[in-house]
C-alpha cells in the first residue's frame, strides 16, 4: 500500500498507531506493538480502546473529524490551501476528506497526538519546528482578517488544527510573554478568538463568564482579555499544554466527549441526537469516578444558571493518561444574556436539557430532581449545589467585571446590560426552586425579560436613578486548582 494512504499517530514520544485508508476510502486504525507493550498505554480515544485488532472505519473517521473545524467552509479553505502549499503531499480531496486534512495539518492538534506521513516520523518525534515571534501588529492583522472573512483561521503553511465553529487561531507564548507562531511540530499554548460578530463584546463576555465560573469554584481554563492595536480578543490558555520552568511545552492528551463516545460533531447538541447528560455521566463514572460526575454536574448547573447556551458535548472534554481519565477544565463558557444586534436575546435554550427543561430561566425544582436522578447523584447534593451557585450569582459576575481595567472596551455594556440580566434571571431561577414546575406560556422568560429591560432603559433615560454594586473584588487572574489524573 502507498505511504500516501498511511498516517502515523505519535503519542507519548513514540509511534503509537497507524491509520490506513483503503482503496474504497474506508479507514482503519491499528496500534503498534511498541504501544501495546507499554504497561498502561494511553488510547487515542475512549472510542478507540487499546486492542491488538484494528478499529474499523466509522469511529476512526469520527475521531479525525473531531480534530477539525465544525464549519465545512473552513475545512474547504484548508483543503484548498493545502493543495497549493504542499506540493510534495497529496492534497486533501475537499472539506470531507478528514484523513487528508489531518495528514496535511496534524502536527499540532487538540490533545497530545501528532499526525504525520509515515516518511516524516523521525522529524515529528524530534519536534522539528520553529517558534516564530509575532508582533502585536501581526496579531491585530490576523484578527482583522478574521473579521472580514471568518474562514481565514490559517496562514499559509500552518500545521495546527482546532475544532469548533467560532473563528480562532492558535499561537504560543513564552514565559517572558512573547507571542510566537508554532511552526512544524512546535506546540502552541494559547487559542485567540475575536468573538462572535453578531453578539456585541462577545469575547469580553466569555472572559467575564469564565472568571465568574472560576469564582464559583469550578475548574475552568485560564483566560485573558487583550487589545491588539484596534482589535480585541480573548486568549485562552490551553489546558492540554504545560510549560516547564525552562520554557519547554509538553502536550497532554485529551478529547472532547463527542470523540470519546464516537459521535459525529454534527450531532454535538442533544436535541440533534447527540450525547445527553445521562450518557456523559455514565461514561465518566465508568472510566473516571464520582469526582468527575460531580464536576460535570457543577458545570451543567453553572451553564444553566449563567444562561450559557452552548454547553454541548464538544464543549466538555476529558484528559487521558494511561488507563486513567479526568474531566478537563471547562472552556467556551459564555452567558447568552447579552442582546444581539437586533435587540433580542438570540439564544434562549440550553444545549442540554435539565430534567426535561431547556429554556433559560424556566428550570424548576422538579427538573433539578429529575436531573439528579439522570446523573445518578443524590438530589440533596444537586439541590444544594444549585442553591450555592445561586447565592454567589450575580456577585461573582460583578466581581469579574470590576476586576477589568477601567478602559476595557465593552466594560460599560457588561455593567449596564449583562449584569442586570444575570441578576434578573437569578431571581427567576431562585423563584423556580420554590415550585415543582414552571409554566410561562408561549412567550419565554427571556422574551419577557427583554421587554422589561427595554422598559427599564426607557424609564432611566427619562429619569435616571443612581445605583451601586456592592460586590467582592476578584483579581484579574486566578489559579486553577491542581489537576490529578
Amino acid at each position: 500500500m502507498s505511504h500516501n494512504n498511511e498516517l502515523a499517530v505519535l503519542l507519548d514520544g513514540h509511534h503509537a498507531a497507524t491509520i490506513t485508508r483503503a482503496s474504497d476510502g474506508k479507514l482503519s486504525l491499528t496500534y503498534t506493538s511498541e504501544h501495546l507493550a507499554l504497561p498502561a498505554p494511553t488510547p487515542l480515544s475512549l472510542s478507540l480502546p487499546i486492542q491488538e485488532s484494528s478499529h474499523s472505519d466509522k469511529r476512526v473517521s469520527m475521531y479525525l473529524r473531531g480534530l477539525l473545524p465544525d464549519r465545512s467552509d473552513v475545512r474547504l479553505a484548508w483543503a484548498q490551501a493545502a493543495a497549493a502549499a504542499w506540493d510534495e503531499t497529496p492534497a486533501p480531496r475537499g472539506a470531507e476528506d478528514h484523513f487528508g486534512l489531518v495528514r496535511a495539518i496534524g502536527l499540532d492538534t487538540p490533545g497530545a497526538a501528532l499526525f504525520t506521513p509515515v516518511e516524516r516520523i523521525e522529524d515529528a518525534l524530534a519536534r522539528v519546528g520553529a517558534r516564530t515571534p509575532v508582533s502585536e501588529g501581526q496579531i491585530a492583522s490576523r484578527l482583522r482578517a478574521l473579521a472580514l472573512d471568518g474562514t481565514r483561521w490559517h496562514r499559509e503553511h500552518d500545521s495546527w488544527s482546532l475544532a469548533g465553529a467560532q473563528s480562532k487561531f492558535a499561537l504560543g507564548r513564552t514565559l517572558e510573554g512573547v507571542w510566537y507562531q508554532a511552526d512544524g511540530a512546535a506546540a502552541s499554548t494559547h487559542i485567540l478568538k475575536p468573538g462572535i460578530p453578531h453578539l456585541p463584546h462577545q469575547a469580553l463576555t466569555e472572559h467575564v463568564t469564565m472568571h465568574a465560573a472560576a469564582a464559583l469554584g469550578l475548574r475552568v481554563a485560564r483566560t485573558e482579555f487583550g487589545t491588539f492595536e484596534d482589535q480585541v480578543a480573548i486568549a485562552v490558555e490551553r489546558y492540554d499544554r504545560t510549560i516547564g520552568p525552562g520554557g519547554e511545552v509538553t502536550r497532554r492528551h485529551q478529547e472532547d466527549l463527542c470523540q470519546a463516545l464516537g459521535v459525529s460533531p454534527d450531532k454535538k447538541y442533544a436535541a440533534d441526537g447527540g450525547p445527553t447528560p445521562q450518557q456523559i455521566a455514565s461514561l465518566l463514572r465508568a472510566y473516571g469516578g464520582e469526582r468527575d460526575v460531580e464536576d460535570f454536574a457543577r458545570g451543567l448547573i453553572a451553564n444553566a444558571l449563567l444562561g450559557a447556551p452552548d454547553a454541548h458535548a464538544k464543549n466538555y472534554s476529558i484528559l487521558l493518561a494511561g488507563d486513567q481519565i479526568r474531566l478537563a477544565p471547562l472552556y467556551d463558557v459564555a452567558t447568552g444574556l447579552l442582546r444581539s444586534t437586533d435587540g433580542r436575546f438570540r439564544y434562549g435554550r440550553l444545549a442540554m436539557s435539565v430534567g426535561g427543561a431547556n429554556r433559560i430561566g424556566e428550570i424548576g425544582l422538579s427538573n433539578w430532581e429529575r436531573c439528579a436522578a439522570v446523573l445518578g447523584l443524590p438530589s440533596g447534593w444537586v439541590l444544594a449545589e444549585v442553591d450555592r451557585q445561586l447565592d454567589l450569582l450575580p456577585g461573582t459576575l460583578g466581581a469579574a467585571i470590576d476586576a477589568l481595567p477601567a478602559d476595557t472596551p465593552g466594560l460599560d455594556e457588561m455593567r449596564d446590560e449583562v449584569l442586570p440580566n444575570i441578576a434578573n434571571v437569578t431571581v427567576l431561577n431562585r423563584s423556580n426552586m420554590s415550585r415543582r414546575g414552571t409554566s410561562t406560556g408561549r412567550r419565554s422568560a427571556l422574551d419577557r425579560l427583554a421587554d422589561e429591560r427595554a422598559r427599564t432603559l426607557h424609564r432611566t433615560s427619562v429619569d435616571p436613578e443612581p445605583s451601586a454594586l456592592d460586590t467582592p473584588h476578584l483579581s484579574h487572574g486566578f489559579e486553577e486548582p491542581g489537576l490529578s489524573m
